[in-house]
């Protein structure tokens, strides 16, 4: 009886609540739902517009991550000089300071030896109880104007010798050299046997010239007259003899 029954079950199409040609309706779903799948070339179409979109959004991901980075790198810019800022601003400090105090000592030497000067000056003044200002303070200040004078006299006369110092040794090294170019050229003129073969060609004087040519005619006369003075000496020896 159970096997009976399964067997009417399954044949049965209206377990599922249908009225009648339950399968044949089944069926005509199944063809329409296979009419109704889409094609393949939707498919290409739709995957080609997936891959596109895709694309872009991996393209955008790129332009973001990169516009980090510059970003994170700025900030490590901007990190590295707030520290160097913190380190550097504690020795500027302290430049500041020993600017500060090279010039307190400066003023106070000056101040010092304007105040030797007064004291050296008031040292003599032997006014005392005076109202008004003695003649020594008068000469305390003349003094220290004369000093600040001379100071500033003092520095301008080193600064002129500094410069004549520059100037006399550029004369001295222009001098040298002249005098290497000299000697090397001085050689250079007296081995030059252009100029040694070349005679001396200076203007002749007739005088001498005629002179001259009147001791060779005149030499061969003076020879004859000698020879004759020494022969009548002879003969004069032998007949004296």
């Amino acid at each position: 009886m159970q096997k009976i029954s399964e067997a009417f079950i399954l044949d049965d199409d209206m377990v599922d609540g249908d009225l009648g040609d339950g399968k044949d309706i089944r069926a005509a779903r199944r063809s329409t739902g296979s009419l109704d799948d889409p094609s393949k070339d939707e498919l290409k179409g739709r995957l080609q517009e997936a891959s596109e979109v895709i694309d872009v959004l991996c393209s955008e991901l790129d332009v973001a991550h990169r516009y980090l980075e510059g970003k994170y790198q700025a900030l490590k810019i901007l990190e590295g000089k707030a520290i160097l800022d913190k380190a550097t601003s504690h020795t500027k400090s302290l430049l500041q300071k020993s600017d500060q105090r090279a010039k307190a000592l400066e003023k106070e030497s000056m101040k010092a030896c304007f105040l030797s000067v007064q004291l050296a000056v008031l040292g003599a003044c032997r006014c005392v109880g005076a109202a008004e200002a003695c003649p020594c303070s008068r000469t305390a200040a003349t003094s220290r104007k004369q000093l600040v004078q001379l100071q500033q006299e003092l520095n301008d006369k080193d600064e002129a010798l500094a410069h004549q110092r520059k100037v006399s040794l550029m004369l001295a090294h222009s001098a040298d050299e002249l005098q290497r170019q000299l000697h090397l050229d001085s050689p250079c003129q007296a081995s030059d046997p252009s100029e040694s073969s070349v005679p001396s060609q200076q203007p002749r004087d007739p005088s001498r010239d005629q002179s001259r040519s009147q001791q060779r005619a005149e030499s061969p006369e003076s020879n004859r007259r000698e020879e004759q003075q020494v022969a009548t000496k002879d003969e004069k020896c032998v007949l004296s003899h």
